[in-house]
Order: structure tokens, then C-alpha cells, then sequence
């Protein structure tokens, strides 16, 4: 079997790497010269620690925490934005449901987090969109600096992702 395009493996299902994501659909990326930090590093296991925000990972996964409870990573954007969707590409080969709590939380000020969307479910790749709760109503999009990716369980394990693409509206 041969494809006349790149493909990607998403969820069991073969995706032309061409092909965007629908929930992307209209969004540009944002991550730009975005940093992250992580609670912790197994450096034996973080190698490709570097390119977790580029996507440019040729392994199994960029970084691997230690063994610890509530791993996380941040992700300093620099400075406010909207985000209104946040790719996120688990590793690639066994090991995907040490991932099954993944939550992502925002701030402004990298103290104060706000919970915007959970994990349902283990994938390959998830399309976060966060979404907050105002007067009332769950409303898609929100502002912020910083983003906390990590695991929401009180026992010990470890995170482990391939890459995270931040996403906003064109300007």
C-alpha cells in the first residue's frame, strides 16, 4: 500500500498529514517562541525535550517526567493571547493511557489556574478546546499566558507527550 501524500495515524485511522483537523479549521497557530518548563525531567527519557513545541519529535515522545504525583509542564506563551484550541500528540507507542487524566488549566500569571478542559478518554492526538464557565454559560476560547498541562490524579506517574501546537484566531 502506497499513499501520494504524507499521512498521519490519529485515533486507528489513517489521516492525510495534509488534511487539518475540522476543530482547527480557521485557526492559526500560535505557539511561536513559546518556552515550556516541566515539574520534572527523566533526562534518560527527555532526549527531544526541545521540540515538544515545534513538533518536530522523531521519537516516541519529546520529554518524560519522573515518576511523581500531579506531573505537569507549563508553557509560556510571553505574553497574553487567545487560545481557542490546543493540539496535543500523546507518545506514539504503548504507554498512551498514563495519559487518561490529562487536563489542561490557563493563567495570566503563572499562579492562579484556571481549569479549562479535561481528558475523556486515551488518544493519540487530542484537540483541546478550552472552554470557561461565564454568567452562567460555557463559553469556547479563552485569554492567557500561560498553559499547565498535567496529570489530574492523586497517584504517582508520569507525563509523557510528543508534541503541543497552541492555536488562536488569525489576526
Amino acid at each position: 500500500l502506497t499513499f501520494d501524500q504524507p499521512v498521519t495515524w490519529v485515533d486507528g485511522q489513517v489521516q492525510l498529514a495534509s488534511q487539518p483537523d475540522p476543530a482547527l479549521s480557521g485557526l492559526k497557530e500560535i505557539t511561536g517562541a513559546a518556552t515550556y518548563t516541566a515539574s520534572s525531567l527523566a533526562a534518560q527519557w527527555s532526549g527531544e525535550k526541545d521540540t515538544l513545541l515545534k513538533g518536530t519529535c522523531t521519537g516516541d515522545f519529546a520529554f518524560h517526567t519522573n515518576d511523581e504525583v500531579n506531573p505537569f509542564i507549563v508553557i509560556d506563551l510571553g505574553q497574553a493571547k487567545p487560545i481557542e484550541a490546543v493540539a496535543i500528540d500523546n507518545r506514539r507507542d504503548m504507554l498512551q493511557d498514563r495519559a487518561a487524566s490529562l487536563t489542561l488549566w490557563v493563567s495570566s500569571d503563572n499562579k492562579a489556574w484556571e481549569k479549562v478542559w479535561q481528558a475523556k478518554d486515551t488518544r493519540q492526538r487530542w484537540v483541546a478546546v478550552p472552554e470557561r464557565l461565564v454568567s452562567g454559560a460555557m463559553v469556547k476560547g479563552v485569554e492567557a499566558r500561560y498553559l499547565k498541562l498535567g496529570l489530574a490524579t492523586d497517584a504517582p506517574g508520569t507525563l509523557h507527550l510528543r508534541a503541543v501546537k497552541i492555536f488562536g484566531h488569525p489576526q
